[in-house]
C-alpha cells in the first residue's frame, strides 16, 4: 500500500479502484477520458494505476504518437504488445525496482529480471542481468546484440524457454551466493591486540 498511496496524487484515490474509469478522479483519469471522448480504444481492465491505448480502426500511427506527445506531464508512456500503456510519471517498472531495491537494501547488480519486451528496456538495464525466455521485439535483439553480457536469452521456445531461464536464473544466484561465501572466507581474522 505504501507504494500505491505514494501514486495517489495522480491516479486518485485507492478506494475509488472499483469505480468505471470514467468516475474516477486523478489526473491520470481524467486523461482517460478525454482520449475517450476523442474515440480511442482503451483498456483499463484489471487496473488502478494506468491504462493501455489499444489499436483504434481510423487512427494511424502518427495519431497514436500525437497523443503520447500530448500527454500530461505527470504521466509516463510505453509501448507494450503494441499499445501504449499511460501511467503516473513516478512509476513504471524502474521506479518501482529502485524503491524496491532502496526499501530492502539489495543493490542494482545483485538484481534480476526477466523479460521480454521493449518496455521492459528500462529495467533490464538498471539490474545486475536480464532473462529473456524469448525475445518479442527488434528492439530488444538490439539491446542484447549491443551488451550481449547483460542478458542471457533461452535456446528454447514457449513454456521451454520460461522454464530454461528460471534454471538459468537459480544458477545465477547459486554462483552469486558462492562467491559471497569464497570471499568471506578469504577475509582475514583480527589480530587481537
Amino acid at each position: 500500500m505504501e507504494w500505491r498511496q505514494q501514486l495517489s496524487d495522480v491516479t486518485g484515490p485507492l478506494d475509488q479502484e472499483m469505480l468505471p474509469p470514467l468516475e474516477r478522479q486523478g489526473p491520470l483519469w481524467e486523461w482517460y477520458g478525454q482520449l475517450h471522448e476523442a474515440g480511442w480504444k482503451l483498456d483499463s481492465n484489471s487496473y488502478s494505476t494506468c491504462f493501455r491505448l489499444t489499436r483504434t480502426p481510423g487512427k494511424t500511427e502518427a495519431d497514436i504518437q500525437a497523443v503520447i506527445a500530448a500527454r500530461p506531464s505527470c504521466l509516463a508512456s510505453t509501448f507494450n504488445m503494441g499499445a501504449a500503456d499511460f501511467y503516473p510519471a513516478t512509476s513504471g517498472k524502474e521506479a518501482a525496482a529502485a524503491h524496491l531495491m532502496q526499501r530492502f537494501g539489495v543493490p542494482a547488480e545483485r538484481t534480476i529480471f526477466l523479460c521480454d519486451d521493449d518496455n521492459d528496456l528500462g529495467l533490464a538495464g538498471m539490474v545486475g542481468k536480464a532473462f529473456l525466455p524469448s525475445i518479442s521485439a527488434a528492439s530488444v535483439e538490439q539491446a542484447v546484440a549491443a551488451q550481449p553480457d547483460r542478458f542471457v536469452v533461452a535456446d528454447l521456445k514457449w513454456t521451454g524457454g520460461t522454464e530454461q531461464m528460471l534454471d538459468a536464473v537459480k544458477q545465477h544466484f547459486t554462483a552469486m551466493a558462492s562467491t559471497s561465501q569464497q570471499k568471506a572466507s578469504k577475509q582475514p581474522e583480527a589480530v587481537p591486540a
